[in-house]
């Protein structure tokens, strides 16, 4: 006979929990850490006057890859480092009168190189990236000006005009980086699906929902007859979906165990 599945997404991949465990799903539900929380909790969340334990869907399996708006976080962080380092780095040099080996073309900078082939859909990401690059351009053509006027003997100008960019340029680059990040963090729509058995809930935090869908007991694939896909201790099996793509079904008692009945009556 039939049965339902809530569906979703982590990273590229797809798993499924029985529907039968889920009591609702919840979009944007703020998490605080508490003392001493093991490593895959996220924190606690209150929900309708209810402390709930959310816990890291990714942590839980295994998988300690980052999603795509972590990572992208990430990435605007590191560039917004670069550019500090590069300007440090261009005044070392000027201070110094050592050669400048860092890249004064925009588009040869780890970011410039980035944001050339850089697409999203988020109109608000798409406007702050492109404010961006004028402020990005000019701190490369400081450092074009710069080198121009130490070979001219004119370090202190040199030295005023990094000064001057530092306050004004780079700081402007900065804060429109920081307001992209901001943006990241505020559409960023991971789900937490509430799972409730035996008396207990549990906060189950995941990338997206995929869908819910009907599965047929009799066309699970079991765990050690699936080539290419690493086996895990709450793993039932495997579901082949119409367009061809794996959803890995779940035991949820096994992956919660504070959900089990053997649990409840410890």
């Amino acid at each position: 006979m039939p049965s339902k599945w809530v569906a979703f997404h982590s990273g590229k991949d797809v798993f499924g929990v029985s529907i039968d465990y889920v009591r609702e799903m919840v979009a944007n539900l703020n998490t605080r850490s508490v003392p001493r929380q093991p490593p895959e909790q996220l924190g606690v969340a209150i929900l309708r006057n209810e402390i709930l334990a959310v816990l890291d869907f990714r942590k839980l399996v295994g998988d300690v890859s980052l999603n795509q708006s972590d990572m992208l976080i990430q990435l605007l962080g590191d560039r917004k480092q670069d550019h500090l380092n590069w300007l440090a780095e261009l005044e070392s040099c000027v201070r110094e009168n050592r050669q400048f080996k860092l890249a004064l073309d925009p588009t040869q900078c780890k970011f410039g190189k980035w944001y050339s082939g850089f697409k999203t859909d988020d109109p608000k990401l798409r406007v702050l990236l492109h404010q961006a690059s004028t402020p990005h351009e000019k701190i490369h053509e400081l450092g074009r000006r710069a080198i121009a006027l130490v070979e001219d003997e004119k370090t202190d100008e040199a030295l005023r005009l990094i000064s001057e960019h530092r306050d004004t340029t780079l700081a402007k680059l900065l804060n429109i980086l920081n307001q992209a990040i901001q943006q990241i963090h505020d559409t960023s729509r991971q789900v937490i699906i509430v799972l409730e058995r035996n008396g207990r809930s549990v906060g189950l935090c995941v990338d997206s929902l995929h869908s819910v869908v009907l599965i047929d007991e009799d066309h699970f694939q079991p765990p050690d007859e699936s080539v290419g896909f690493e086996s895990f201790e709450a793993l039932l099996g495997f579901w082949t979906q119409q367009q061809g793509s794996i959803m890995r079904l779940l035991d949820v008692e096994k992956l919660v165990p504070a959900l089990s009945k053997a649990y409840a009556t410890a």
